[in-house]
């Protein structure tokens, strides 16, 4: 892939032209050297909004290594694409009594949700399988998908889009091609949060992308589990589909910075090349990751366990005898050991590319001291459950400001969730239920703080 954008921005700074306009750091690279390639829209170094030159070849380069009908750089992370995604694919007919709506998938990141409460479209949820104990939501079963689109269309309801995440931020990849299927049936797009699995399409050995899969639109999270920098992403349209082209460069236009930043283009754009073409990295990668996984099994760790089925390099640790959240605290002040994320009983490490087989000695190590840790102590430490966890916390309900102890059977107007990930426990327009609030109380306890919106 060439790098069209990164050598415009040397062959711009080469000519050494002073700049009289924005930024104000005015390119001085004594204060950082990154300032120096940080740039606003001048002639000769294209405009992401309106791409005609470097951006733009890049962005087709882009394309081609993706396979895709149009691939476009996110500078405001897969919240801007997941937005402009949402909202292209909405329809609003106020001619119709029962327009076509949304159908979100319920594990959702509440990006998703805004961007459904911003088409004044209507909305529903579909609520995959979750494990009854940890809570982690399974793959979407496209027969029972089927099966509930059968029901809402013989009651007259229909939908423009079925919005789905794969991989889950537990690492569960669901089968997007048998789910196209389905909503091929229904006249439906299908919308893929694919945030967490940036690295798949540069390797089936971990997972097959939903661009594979026949999605209509797909995101990603270049940062999450590729090298590049934080906020930085990429959104797919994968098969010609020009008004849906359209529409999705309109809403690009909407939900990202009128003043994009070069180092991220720039960052994307070295990053997707040096993932094409170290595609063997990959492989190498997959067998360091695989090698961790099989001398994790041969410790003999009794009391965390490695969920299965999931992408090999999302390493999702199941512990027992004492909360996610004070396991992923036990590593980190004893080992240096972070991870991505605690929930009540399990944490979540993700493993890149960038991995060392070093790096994954450290942590069966720390996993190793983690276990040891359990065992010495009184089975259930740190995950008991007892006290008014919900004291001083309100909501807004369809009656006003209510206690959220005293919020059951009463209409939300607001999302309650636990971040990360990011999934609402209870969203805007729920009847809360006794379920949910024992739901959110396991959460509290363990440690978790709520955010509400």
């Amino acid at each position: 892939m060439k790098l069209y954008i990164n050598e415009g921005i040397e062959r711009y700074i080469s000519e050494e032209r002073y700049p009289w306009h924005m930024p104000g750091h005015k390119r001085n690279a004594s204060i950082d050297p990154m300032f120096e390639k940080d740039f606003t829209e001048v002639r000769g170094l294209d405009d992401l909004h309106h791409p005609e030159e470097m951006i733009l070849s890049s962005m087709n380069e882009l394309s081609k290594v993706y396979g895709t009908y149009r691939s476009y750089y996110l500078v405001n992370g897969s919240t801007g694409g997941l937005l402009a995604a949402v909202m292209a694919c909405a329809k609003k007919n106020k001619t119709e009594e029962k327009a076509p709506g949304l159908l979100v998938a319920a594990n959702c990141h509440k990006s998703v949700f805004n961007g459904a409460e911003l088409t004044k479209a209507p909305y529903e949820i579909f609520h995959p399988m979750q494990d009854e104990v940890t809570g982690i939501y399974e793959s979407i079963d496209p027969t029972a998908l089927g099966k509930y689109l059968e029901k809402k269309k013989k009651e007259g309801i229909l939908y423009s889009a079925f919005v789905m995440t794969s991989p889950t931020y537990e690492g569960i990849i669901s089968d997007t091609s048998a789910v196209k299927k389905v909503l091929t049936e229904y006249n439906m797009k299908l919308i893929v949060d694919e945030a967490h699995g940036a690295h798949l399409p540069f390797s089936d050995r971990f997972g097959v992308s939903a661009i594979k899969g026949n999605a209509d639109i797909v995101v990603e999270s270049l940062h999450k589990t590729l090298p590049s920098l934080t906020q930085t992403a990429v959104l797919h349209i994968v098969s010609e589909d020009e008004a849906l082209k359209e529409k999705v460069e309109k809403y690009l236009s909407v939900f990202q910075s009128s003043s994009p930043s070069y180092i991220f283009l720039a960052g994307m754009e070295k990053c997707v090349a040096l993932c094409d073409e170290k595609r063997s990295e990959f492989d190498a990668f997959y067998d360091r990751v695989m090698s961790f996984r099989e001398g994790f099994e041969a410790e003999g760790v009794k009391h965390i366990k490695l969920l299965s089925g999931t992408d090999p390099s999302r390493l999702t640790f199941l512990v027992e005898g004492m909360s996610g959240r004070d396991a992923a605290l036990y590593l980190e002040e004893h080992y240096k050991v972070v991870m991505e994320m605690s929930g009540r009983c399990h944490m979540v490490a993700i493993a890149t590319v960038m991995d060392s087989e070093a790096a994954f000695d450290t942590l069966l190590g720390a996993i190793e001291g983690l276990d040891g840790y359990i065992e010495s102590k009184a089975p259930g430490v740190g995950s008991s459950i007892g006290g008014n966890y919900f004291e001083d916390i309100f909501i807004l309900t369809e009656t006003g400001k209510c206690p959220l102890s005293e919020s059951e059977g009463k209409k939300s107007e607001n999302a309650v969730y636990v971040y990360p990930p990011g999934i609402p426990v209870i969203h805007a327009g729920d009847i809360i239920e006794k379920n949910m609030l024992s739901e959110l109380e396991k959460e509290l306890a363990c440690g978790a703080k709520l955010r509400i919106k």
